[in-house]
């Protein structure tokens, strides 16, 4: 749902507002609201739980080759 853009790029950043100016209140509402139940599911708890796995999965790798 987000618009990404070239920070360094003016041509971007113009083209990019553009787009965005052009879409409509109902377009611009489902980004809005897509947005928002991803950003549910991305909190601290979340992250840390996924950290936790990676962690782990990494020290049963080594574990099996030593």
């Amino acid at each position: 749902g987000c618009i990404y853009f070239d920070p360094k790029n003016p041509k971007s950043i113009i083209d990019k507002m553009i787009l965005f100016s052009s879409l409509g209140e109902n377009e611009i509402k489902h980004r809005v609201s897509s947005n928002y139940l991803k950003s549910i599911k991305l909190n601290w708890l979340h992250s840390g739980n996924e950290y936790y796995k990676v962690i782990k999965n990494v020290i049963k790798f080594y574990e099996k080759k030593n």
